[in-house]
């Protein structure tokens, strides 16, 4: 791996350019003076400096660390356990939106929680992204299929009359069960409600499934939470 530098430039009203550089995996300093116009380098680090000159070095030290740290977050922040998952539509072949989503505000207001696509009755329905089936029946008198991914991430699909179990390992693309008539709402022949929600379902995060279609880091739960406070 390269090493990272910061580095920063000022020329004193004596006419010396300072230029300090800051080595991130090291964490050496160097300063280098030279006169401006003149042909004389001096390489100094800066061990020996007292009084303002001091001060003005420990600074620029402080500002090029504060611009190293930056750029580590940049490049490392995310953590070694966090999953990069692709989804993929449920439906075969991609379907047409018949009405998006609506986030509630705050979550327990009116709104659509998910996206409604268009389809036929009886059509095969799959799961949008690898995890665990977590529920596989009758909710509300609707049949509905949830699936957990990995860090703390939802998605459910109704009304669908499932082909799989509760704790049954599921791929990206695989069949999970046939989609039924009667959707409300619906203008076509069958609708797949497909939602999307982070957290536990007494208070979950719902999110635009739709936007799970790119590339997701997946963080574990646990994660997540700590950044959010």
């Amino acid at each position: 791996m390269e090493a990272i530098e910061a580095r920063t430039r000022e020329v004193s009203p004596l006419g010396e350019l300072h230029v300090g550089v800051y080595t991130l995996d090291t964490g050496a300093f160097t300063s280098l003076t030279s006169r401006v116009g003149g042909s004389s380098t001096g390489r100094d680090l800066a061990l020996g400096r007292t009084g303002a000159d001091a001060v003005h070095w420990k600074v620029m030290r402080i500002m090029a660390a504060v611009v190293c740290a930056g750029l580590f977050w940049l490049f490392w922040a995310v953590p070694a356990d966090a999953e990069t998952v692709r989804f993929r539509w449920p439906l075969d072949p991609r379907p047409a939106v018949t009405r998006a989503f609506d986030a509630p505000s705050p979550n327990w207001q009116r709104g659509h929680r998910g996206v409604d696509l268009a389809a036929g009755a009886h059509q095969p329905v799959y799961a949008a992204g690898p995890g665990t089936v977590v529920f596989a029946g009758e909710l509300a008198g609707r049949p509905v299929v949830s699936i957990a991914h990995p860090g703390g991430l939802r998605t459910t699909y109704e009304p669908v009359r499932a082909h799989v179990r509760v704790g049954r390992t599921v791929a990206a693309g695989q069949s999970i069960g046939t989609l039924d008539e009667g959707h409300s709402g619906c203008p076509v022949a069958a609708c797949l409600h497909w939602g999307a929600m982070w957290g536990p379902a007494s208070r979950a995060d719902y999110v635009d499934p739709v936007g799970l279609l790119s590339a997701v880091r997946l963080k574990p739960l646990e994660t997540r939470l700590q950044s959010a406070r």
